[in-house]
């Protein structure tokens, strides 16, 4: 997998949902629905440029006055040196493990949960109570992070208070095709997992990233994400999709994302302020 290939990818993908503040080395995405973006590393900057502490601080101040948080996003492969200049600006960093398959590789062998009373289905643009409840499964499985299971589960889930905007903003984004989202619906309990695909195709680029898989803790270690997954690889290659990627919040989730295919091929760094919320955290967590 080449990287430079998701490099690009990972700058186009947030240029579907933002407007772009150039501002130095740095691509400042500025959300235009409800979810904030982060600055990256302008593709139109040196291959070999270095880094430096002012060049991030000279961003981050421009984050401010424009209100949105502040955030940093790279593949750190390609610009090992921001870690460095994002940590001397006073940024919090993290890595996270970046994974890719192609989407046309052998069949998912995990394609069903282990319970049969859970189905997987591709969301209408139209089923505004799957939307919902896909937006509120979400919230409930990044507010518990990881893998454990735990007593948080429905209840916690039918008391997030619904988003009309944000809800109204993925049914539009479905409808034109920009994102794809999936939910694991228990005949009982209703949607207790969800998940998300961010097709981008072009002349030069067909790609997609995995976002947002999460799955209740009263449901978790029952195949599930791994069934969300599969669906999603499925439906990628249905849409003639020829890379998937992801970032996991951890080489223990990197691990069930490996049982369906995706290899390891570099590493994603991040990085926020102390009152901001680490950027993975609200894309891409399997929980």
């Amino acid at each position: 997998m080449h990287l430079h290939i998701i490099d690009s990818y990972l700058d186009a993908v947030p240029r579907t949902a933002s407007h772009v503040v150039e501002v130095g080395p740095f691509s400042l995405f500025v959300g235009d629905g409800p979810y904030p973006y982060y600055a990256r590393p302008s593709c139109s900057r040196d291959a070999a440029h270095r880094f430096e502490p002012d060049e991030v601080r000279a961003a981050v101040r421009t984050q401010r006055e424009l209100g949105v948080p502040v955030a940093f996003e790279w593949v750190d492969d390609l610009d090992p040196s921001l870690t460095r200049a994002c940590s001397d600006a006073g940024l919090h960093v993290v890595h996270r493990p970046l994974l890719a398959r192609s989407a046309s590789e052998a069949k998912p062998r995990t394609n069903e949960p282990s319970q049969s009373s859970v189905r997987i289905q591709i969301v209408d643009p139209l089923d505004a109570s799957l939307i919902r409840e896909q937006r509120s499964v979400a919230h409930v499985g990044f507010g518990h992070g990881g893998t454990a299971v735990a007593n948080v589960g429905t209840s916690e889930r039918d008391a997030v208070s619904a988003d009309p905007t944000a809800a109204a903003w993925t049914a539009r984004r479905i409808g034109e095709g920009a994102t794809v989202v999936a939910v694991a619906v228990d005949e009982i309990d209703g949607v207790v997992g969800a998940g998300s695909l961010q097709p981008v195709r072009s002349e030069s680029l067909s790609a997609a990233e995995l976002t947002g898989i999460a799955v209740l803790p009263s449901h978790r270690r029952r195949g599930i994400a791994s069934s969300i997954t599969s669906a999603l690889i499925t439906h990628g290659a249905s849409l003639r999709i020829e890379m998937l990627l992801l970032s996991a919040q951890g080489d223990e989730v990197a691990r069930i994302y490996e049982r369906v295919g995706f290899v390891r091929v570099g590493t994603v760094g991040e990085a926020a302020s102390a009152a901001t919320s680490a950027v993975a955290d609200s894309r891409n967590p399997l929980t």
